[in-house]
């Protein structure tokens, strides 16, 4: 296998290069984990991830400024916190991540998709926030 080259084929469809009257609808994302070079996004659990990201959004001054730029947080315990992770990864119209940096044994970040329009074959990718461990590093890119 070339470098080029991946185990994953990107386009389930051939590429004909033709023009597509009538486009297919997109597929949903799938609740599973992602893992590539430098990360790993795996489904948001309240139970295996609260504490991790608690921590990784609550560890300075310069972690809890990320909550500045949310509509949400700050949370006074990990147990509000696992409250508010259960809430979100409840939500059918969002599928919430954790992300893992390979190099680190603990969850240091969050992401999403939503607003997600099969139909119309779009996504959005939202509620990002990366704890100070994850910002400026390869896994963050």
């Amino acid at each position: 296998m070339s470098s080029e080259q991946t185990l994953e084929q990107p386009y389930l469809r051939p590429l004909s290069g033709k023009l597509v009257e009538i486009p297919p609808s997109a597929r949903i994302p799938a609740r599973c984990p992602i893992q590539r070079q430098y990360v790993e996004l795996v489904p948001q659990n309240a139970a295996k991830h609260a504490c991790d990201l608690f921590d990784a959004g609550h560890d300075s001054e310069q972690a809890l400024k990320t909550w500045d730029y949310l509509a949400y947080g700050l949370w006074a315990s990990v147990a509000d916190y696992s409250n508010t992770m259960r809430a979100q990864s409840a939500n059918f119209e969002t599928i919430l991540n954790a992300i893992r940096p390979l190099d680190s044994e603990a969850f240091e970040g969050q992401s999403s998709y939503l607003d997600i329009s099969p139909l119309m074959s779009v996504i959005e990718i939202g509620h990002i926030w990366f704890g100070t461990r994850l910002m400026w590093t390869r896994a963050a890119t």
